[in-house]
């Protein structure tokens, strides 16, 4: 599963200073640390479940 996402220049700004903040480039593992945080406090714990799976499923993809 890919999911494209679309940044503005605010946007792209905040995510280079994540980046120094992380000490990392990989833009994709800061945005599935990003959805993994919004499902756990947002989704209840079965769909929660659910989505950390389809999270490990990407990361043993990429």
């Amino acid at each position: 599963m890919k999911i494209c996402i679309s940044l503005n220049e605010e946007q792209v700004a905040l995510l280079k200073k994540l980046k120094l903040v992380r000490k990392t480039n990989n833009s994709n593992q800061i945005f599935r640390e990003a959805l993994y945080e919004y499902a756990e406090k947002f989704f209840p714990d079965s769909m929660h479940t659910g989505i950390k799976s389809i999270i490990n499923d990407v990361r043993k993809e990429g």
